[in-house]
């Protein structure tokens, strides 16, 4: 089962759990998503102490202008609303370049 790691409409990202049945009530789906949720708050609060978080995102290393840029872009990679959800990525020139 995955569940979105979100909080106040910021895709913070996805938990993928193994579990051995699917919860067969509403109540269930709503731990899950609370856990989620929850989760997501501890990973906003604990990167900006350690780059754990941005050495998962990534998938090669980024040279220094390009770790710049990088910081300077915003944190969430998406909005939700009500009505739709917008999603994007943007890379940094160095990340094309190997």
């Amino acid at each position: 089962m995955v569940a979105p790691v979100t909080n106040r409409g910021d895709a913070t990202g996805l938990v993928e759990l193994f579990l051995p049945d699917r919860p067969d009530d509403d109540d269930g789906m709503r731990q899950i998503a609370a856990t989620a949720h929850a989760l997501a708050y501890i990973v906003i609060a604990n990167r900006s102490f350690t780059d754990v978080y941005q050495w998962g995102r990534r998938t090669r290393p980024l040279n220094l202008a390009a770790e710049v840029q990088h910081r300077l872009l915003p944190a969430s990679l998406a909005c939700e609303a009500a009505q739709f959800m917008v999603a994007g990525a943007l890379e940094t020139g160095d990340a094309r370049r190997r």
